[in-house]
C-alpha cells in the first residue's frame, strides 16, 4: 500500500480483502480483525452480524494469554469446533484474527491462507504495534 493511503483507504482495501477471503474459502462466512482488546477494526460477513460471535474474540485474547502462561509456548492458533459452526482464531500480535465458518467450512484451505492474510494485515498490524509503543512511552 502506498503511504498516502489514508487509515479509511486501508480499512476498506483490508474490508474488500476480507469478502474477497470469504467468498474463496467453502463454508466461511465472517472474517474479523481486532485489537487485543477485542474491539473490531475491520471485518466482513456474508451474513447477518452475531454479537455472539464477536463475544468469542475477548475469549480468545485472555484464552491466548493464560495458555502463554503455561509454558507450552507463544499460542498461535485456537479452532473450536461447535454444534453449528466452526471458528478459527488466530494471534497476530497486536492483531487477533476470528474466521467464522459452518461446520462444513474448509478449515484446511483457510490454515493454509494464514501467511498471505497476514501480509496483508502487516501495513495494518505495524500502525498498531506503534501506538501501542507511543501509549508505554
Amino acid at each position: 500500500m502506498s503511504s498516502s493511503k489514508t487509515v479509511s483507504d486501508q480499512g476498506d482495501d483490508l474490508s474488500t480483502f476480507l469478502s474477497k477471503l470469504i467468498q474463496s474459502v467453502p463454508g466461511l462466512y465472517a472474517a474479523v480483525i481486532s485489537d487485543r482488546e477485542g474491539v473490531t477494526i475491520v471485518k466482513a460477513a456474508s451474513g447477518p452480524d452475531r454479537d455472539d460471535e464477536l463475544a468469542l474474540t475477548v475469549t480468545f485474547a485472555s484464552a491466548t494469554e493464560h495458555a502463554g502462561k503455561l509454558k507450552l509456548g507463544r499460542n498461535r492458533t485456537i479452532t473450536s469446533f461447535h454444534d453449528n459452526r466452526i471458528v478459527v482464531q488466530v494471534n497476530h500480535v497486536p492483531l487477533l484474527m476470528t474466521f467464522v465458518g459452518d461446520v462444513e467450512c474448509n478449515v484446511g484451505l483457510l490454515q493454509s491462507l494464514l501467511p498471505d492474510i497476514k501480509k496483508a494485515l502487516e501495513p495494518l498490524r505495524a500502525v498498531i504495534a506503534d501506538s501501542d509503543r507511543e501509549l508505554q512511552l
